[in-house]
């Protein structure tokens, strides 16, 4: 400590007893919240081991490494990652002051232990500073987007940053978060994990960060410390074009496990299953790196239900990877995608679904006049269900090619009218017919007619996705929200700090489904585990109140 900062504490002291009659010290200790539940530290401990990232981890150190050379660590990446884990599942977030706290008043010479940390004497700027120090070696060796993170880069820095980016050290990261949901998941009893079919919902939400927002155009200084960070806007495709209003930060584009039909909602718990990290707005392929880390928890390949930022991307960045993986899909459109959106032989497709083209033309464009205001809800959704009688009808799933077999509807059970003479008329049809992946089409296709009660309740699950996000940023959760309570600056640091939020949820999630279900099993209120012991030192059973013996009468 130089002279200037023992005079400095020296004057805090001074203030701290004058003002309140306590040493600062003391105070601190306090702000620590008490010990560290063991159980809590147990089950972080136990999680980063299972998930297997750490021989990774130490391979990419080791080659990183030009020599072993260098400051001797006291904390090393396993209990980097644990730290952060533990203090996401007690509420603390991912900030380096309070872990620094526990580190010098609330875990203890044996919590250390367990940790592997070297237990030297020192005070809590020690720990704040070696903490640091772990996170960044741990950080350096997967950040994508390396440079300098404290002060704002000027247009050559920031040109010179850039050309630093390392899709090697992205693939890394992805893998590592990807590892650490996966495993969360995993937690999951075989169970209840069985009953899942694989239907996933995928959304991104806001991560923000400290700081201005940088500007659009790269010539300029950037206006954030955080070079790698973006720009977000509400409206649209979210990608901030320079609003006074614009936030700086990340998206983060999670999936979420859905139920295999609306209504089935206790069948599992809703688990975050994939995540993806990227800049607000820049969503290409996002969506299908989702799905795809989704697929490799083994899972069926279900229904995929999004909103409209997804099925509006070009077709071969999601709807044909997924649909050749065997997914189909729920999702909504834009005001101009409504209607005819493509033809096929003697079939159009409208509004995602196959019918014979003699449909007429009111119930073809339903949806569409109703978005241009031009008929009320209620008018569009009786012409919508007046298609019935129209619609072909699916046999199975859509095969290893992305072809789906039809069978048309009998003829004479529906008005057939020449889409060219507007005339009535009476239609030779086959008895079936493979419809291909036609490129057009392929776009808007789904599983069900937009807008029918099944469409309705499966797109209504999409609120999963929505509220798993919402979880994640509440302040009695995980409180990703929090600015405060995510220390570090970067895409890599934010981007563990949203994995490891992701998979606090899952695994409270997990044992709120078993409170939940254990309830549910006892009728009622669970009654209290009794705490008294007999003399092996185990606890006593329960007793039936219907056994206890009773006064004689």
């Amino acid at each position: 400590m130089t002279f200037r900062q023992s005079q400095a504490s020296a004057h805090l002291e001074k203030r701290m007893q004058d003002t309140f009659n306590q040493e600062s010290a003391a105070l601190r200790r306090g702000s620590g919240r008490g010990p560290i539940p063991r159980a809590y530290l147990n089950r972080a401990i136990d999680f980063i081991d299972r998930s297997e990232v750490l021989a990774k981890v130490l391979e990419w150190d080791t080659a990183s490494r030009k020599s072993a050379a260098g400051r001797k660590s006291y904390i090393d990446a396993r209990a980097v990652l644990v730290l952060i884990l533990l203090h996401f599942q007690l509420g603390y977030g991912a900030n380096y002051q309070h872990i620094a706290d526990s580190l010098e008043y609330a875990l203890n010479a044996e919590d250390l232990t367990l940790l592997n940390i070297t237990n030297v004497s020192s005070d809590r700027e020690d720990w704040y500073k070696r903490f640091c120090r772990a996170t960044h070696r741990l950080i350096a060796v997967m950040d994508p987007h390396p440079g300098p993170r404290r002060h704002r880069l000027d247009a050559a820095e920031y040109a010179a940053a850039l050309a630093n980016f390392s899709p090697e050290h992205l693939a890394r990261i992805d893998w590592l978060c990807e590892s650490l949901v996966h495993t969360s998941v995993r937690h999951l009893p075989k169970d209840l994990w069985d009953k899942y079919t694989g239907n996933v919902a995928v959304d991104a939400t806001l991560v923000c960060t400290a700081g201005f927002p940088n500007p659009t155009d790269q010539s300029e200084k950037r206006a954030n410390a955080d070079f790698s960070s973006g720009r977000y806007r509400r409206e649209g495709a979210h990608d901030g074009q320079g609003a006074t209003t614009d936030k700086a930060g990340f998206e983060l584009e999670t999936g979420s496990m859905v139920w295999p039909n609306p209504g089935e909602n206790g069948l599992y718990p809703s688990l975050i299953t994939s995540v993806s990290f990227h800049k607000p707005g820049e969503v290409r392929r996002e969506g299908l790196k989702v799905v795809t880390s989704h697929n490799k928890l083994g899972a069926a390949h279900g229904l995929v239900i999004v909103d409209r930022a997804y099925n509006n991307s070009k077709a071969d960045n999601f709807q044909r990877p997924l649909r050749l993986a065997g997914h189909e899909f729920v999702f909504d459109y834009k005001e101009h995608d409504h209607g005819k959106q493509d033809n096929y032989e003697d079939l159009l497709l409208v509004d995602g679904f196959w019918y014979v083209r003699w449909m007429p033309v009111d119930l073809i464009t339903a949806w569409a006049d109703w978005r241009y205001s031009r008929i009320s809800y209620a008018a569009a959704a009786k012409l919508s269900d007046a298609r019935a009688p129209y619609a072909m009808i699916p046999k199975g799933r859509p095969d290893a090619d992305g072809f789906q077999r039809f069978t048309y509807p009998l003829a004479g059970t529906y008005l057939a009218i020449d889409p060219d003479t507007l005339k009535r008329v009476k239609p030779i049809t086959a008895r079936s017919l493979t419809v291909p992946m036609t490129t057009k089409g392929l776009k808007h296709l789904q599983k069900y007619p937009y807008r029918s009660p099944a469409w309705l309740g499966h797109m209504g699950m999409r609120s999963l996705v929505e509220s798993s996000n919402k979880t994640l940023k509440d302040h009695n959760f995980e409180d990703l929200r929090n600015i405060g309570k995510r220390s570090g600056r970067g895409f890599a640091f934010q981007y563990l700090a949203a994995t490891m939020a992701a998979v606090s949820s899952n695994l409270r999630k997990i044992s709120q489904f078993f409170l939940t279900e254990a309830t549910t099993l006892a009728g009622g209120k669970l009654t209290r585990q009794r705490r008294r012991k007999g003399p092996d030192n185990q606890l006593l059973p329960t007793v039936d109140p219907a056994n206890r013996a009773r006064p004689p009468s």
